[in-house]
């Protein structure tokens, strides 16, 4: 991993924040990237504009708190400089069917016409470490689609 990781705390983060953010861009870079698993990835990992942010959160609503403070940073940040953000959550306490509904909502919430909050210019993804798809075999491969090492938004 290159020293050009940028890596972001919010407050009061455990103190292994350094290698939360290096696992998930080494997820994020052999993976995501090197398993073409999401096409947009690899212009922003290759650019270094992907910010790695290490939030305290343990439950929904601080969770959603700190996405919507990401948020706001892209919005505020040349793309050339930040052109999208992993919020990592290692401390999440809910089980994976809450983060599942949360991240649900927060998509719903930003395609949603009457409250253009973002303008159209975001969208969110959720992974996890237990992410699992409905209907479909336990050990099927497409379940890693959605599998990160920590919670991330």
């Amino acid at each position: 991993l290159g020293s050009q990781v940028r890596c972001a705390v919010l407050e009061d983060s455990d103190p292994l924040s350094k290698k939360v953010c290096e696992r998930t861009q080494r997820w994020v870079e052999e993976v995501i990237v090197g398993y073409n698993i999401c096409p947009f990835a690899m212009k922003p990992v290759s650019e270094k504009t992907v910010r790695y942010v290490v939030s305290d959160a343990a439950d929904t609503e601080t969770l959603i708190r700190d996405s919507w403070k990401e948020a706001a940073l892209l919005l505020d940040t040349d793309m050339d400089v930040i052109a999208t953000t992993l919020l990592m959550a290692p401390n999440w306490a809910e089980g994976v069917d809450d983060y599942a509904n949360m991240g649900y909502w927060m998509e719903d919430y930003l395609e949603e016409d009457e409250e253009p909050i973002f303008e159209g210019a975001l969208s969110t993804a959720v992974f996890h470490p237990e992410w699992t798809f409905d209907g479909v075999g336990e050990r099927d491969p497409v379940h890693f689609e959605k599998r990160s090492p920590y919670p991330t938004v």
